[in-house]
């Protein structure tokens, strides 16, 4: 395998890792995104703590906090998400390593073989051009006892 398969293998191998980061951030955005509606409910209670309001402050906080903890559940949710899937990816990558060090085995193989083959294609070569010298000398020869063999 040529240095351009390997970088082509190593490429492949850049845009899966940065898919799975990519999905990552996406997670971890999600996150965000639940964590500021739980301080937005959170800053909406405390207005409403300050403010002189019609309605029971120990039921409205009670809804609040069944709200938030619902929220939490939530983040906590996707936090184990987050976790399962960088375990996966993790598991991923080692399974990409493994991969790639098979693949490396391989070349190395294939260099090698193809040393092999090349040394083994010279010696060939060699051989022939050997042959065709002593063929090509001899073909002066062959051709004065044909003539001779047809003049008697």
């Amino acid at each position: 395998m040529t240095e351009t398969v390997i970088l082509a293998i190593i490429g492949g191998v850049v845009t899966i890792l940065t898919a799975i980061i990519g999905k990552l951030s996406i997670d971890v955005g999600r996150t965000k995104k639940d964590a500021k509606s739980a301080a937005a409910d959170a800053k909406e209670a405390r207005i409403q703590v300050k403010n002189s309001h019609d309605t029971n402050l120990r039921e409205e906080g009670d809804e609040r906090h069944a709200e938030i903890v619902e929220t939490l559940k939530s983040v906590v949710r996707d936090v184990q998400g987050i976790r399962d899937d960088n375990q996966a990816t993790r598991r991923d990558i080692g399974i990409l390593h493994g991969a790639i060090r098979g693949v490396v085995r391989d070349i190395t193989g294939l260099r090698e073989t193809d040393a092999q083959a090349r040394s083994e294609l010279a010696a060939a070569v060699t051989e022939r051009n050997e042959q065709l010298g002593r063929i090509r000398l001899d073909i002066p020869k062959l051709i004065r006892q044909e003539c001779q063999r047809k003049s008697h």
